[in-house]
């Protein structure tokens, strides 16, 4: 089985411990204004990933003093970290709820990035909840919005995202389409793990076997360059599928996913290990 990366929207808030450290010491000192209604957003965004429940906490708090205020874009803030908190939690009718309610708050108040960040989590809840077409759709309104704003990186990023959209749903010659698009923009910027990302994806849904060889070659290459070990289990794990099934060479592959189970096992990738030793 080839696998392929599923890119997200969302910025990462990983590894960040001293920042969040840092920021939860300053709530003891902080006023009743605006500025710690930022501060608890931002204290719920480094929380979302590792403590959502938390992440929650803090983001109603936040919801709550900026409603107090009178502070429209603290309160379109609250609601989108109320909104990932509540994804990473698995509640998806309540992300959604959250989601759209601070989109609403968005435009309301005409905060335009505001806009982008909810286009982006409601992409990946519906992405989550399978429903391809409202996916696509914020999919698209993400890609619209940077292109009109002349950010080309932020644009790649959504089109590599609408690939993996319709990768899911085994479009393939629409994924191909977007990610061909994405990959040209992450080569020109020098964007190499982006373009590690899509390069593994282009190898899923490409069906000439010297260019699909090519994708899979190259995307281990560069996550050798920079040591992105969580690529390197996607990127072992495809060569080790076109080996076994494009060249017939068994104990090859067997090497390569060993190879693949160990990058996995070490980066904590539980899903893709289970696919590796499911192939092995």
């Amino acid at each position: 089985m080839i696998t392929a990366f599923a890119v997200t929207f969302l910025p990462s808030a990983s590894g960040q411990n001293p920042v969040l450290d840092s920021l939860q010491a300053l709530l003891p000192q902080a006023k009743e204004d605006t500025n710690k209604v930022i501060l608890l957003g931002d204290i719920a965004f480094y929380l979302y990933n590792t403590d959502p429940e938390q992440s929650l906490l803090y983001s109603d708090s936040a919801l709550h003093l900026a409603q107090q205020l009178n502070y429209g874009k603290g309160q379109m803030n609250a609601l989108y970290k109320r909104a990932i908190a509540n994804y990473s939690l698995g509640r998806y009718s309540e992300a959604i709820e959250a989601a759209e309610a601070a989109l609403a708050k968005a435009e309301e108040i005409g905060y335009e990035t505001g806009k982008y960040f909810c286009y982006n989590i409601l992409g990946i809840i519906y992405r989550a909840t399978s429903d391809a077409d409202k996916a696509l759709e914020y999919g698209f309104l993400s890609s619209q919005f940077s292109k009109e704003h002349g950010d080309t990186i932020s644009e790649a990023i959504a089109l590599s995202n609408i690939g993996t959209i319709y990768l899911d749903f085994r479009d393939t010659a629409n994924a191909k389409k977007y990610f061909l698009e994405a990959a040209e923009t992450f080569r020109n910027a020098a964007l190499t793990e982006n373009l590690t990302e899509v390069l593994t994806n282009l190898s899923t849904v490409e069906s000439d076997t010297t260019q699909k060889l090519k994708y899979i070659q190259e995307s281990i290459r560069l996550a050798e360059s920079i040591n992105y070990e969580n690529a390197l289990a996607y990127g072992y794990h495809n060569l080790a599928s076109f080996v076994w099934k494009d060249r017939w060479q068994p104990e090859q592959a067997r090497g390569l996913y060993q190879k693949a189970i160990a990058f996995g096992e070490k980066t904590g990738d539980f899903y893709e290990t289970t696919l590796l030793y499911t192939d092995l």
